[in-house]
């Protein structure tokens, strides 16, 4: 499928648009699934899935075709990824620019941001998050981006402290 949507981008958008609007049914997941990609295996890098492929402007006009609905959906389905490699969209911030002032769209976010898996203390998995996520707030400057940012980051702190006792106890 995603050679396909390499070659006709458009027209395929077109196509799985229809199945990702409500009801959102075991296609729709399936999809959007697909649509996301996967973390690595025991890692906190994301290899992002086929959204990539459709042009960004494609994806922005279905979701202004019913923002109430489709701003947060999107967010459980872009890639969980801070970027700023030259070329390349990062979704999650593009997203926040235009809707982060909608908390289901914030909270969706950050609930895709909490997916992935690892192997070790949990305390480590969230703090190479939190390195990131920090690294990335240095040089942003968009008001949502930022917002988002920050209670990312005291969450994911938040979470590292709660770990850390609870590691302490089991004595990881």
């Amino acid at each position: 499928m995603a050679k396909i949507a390499q070659l006709y981008p458009e027209q395929v958008w077109g196509q799985i648009s229809e199945y990702i609007n409500p009801p959102y049914d075991s296609r729709a997941y399936g999809i959007t699934h697909w649509l996301r990609g996967e973390p690595e295996t025991f890692g906190t890098e994301v290899n992002p899935g086929p959204i990539i492929i459709f042009p960004i402007e494609l994806i922005w006009r279905w979701v202004e075709g019913d923002v109430s609905q489709r701003s947060w959906y999107l967010a459980t389905f872009v890639p969980p990824l801070l970027h700023r490699d030259e070329g390349k969209v990062c979704w999650a911030r593009e997203l926040l620019i235009r809707y982060g002032g909608l908390i289901k769209v914030r909270n969706n976010l950050y609930a895709n941001f909490g997916t992935g898996s690892w192997s070790g203390p949990t305390s480590n998995y969230l703090n190479r998050k939190r390195e990131i996520a920090v690294a990335f707030r240095k040089d942003e400057t968009h008001p949502n981006v930022k917002k988002w940012l920050d209670d990312y980051i005291d969450n994911l702190e938040q979470g590292i402290q709660k770990e850390k006792i609870s590691e302490e106890r089991d004595d990881f």
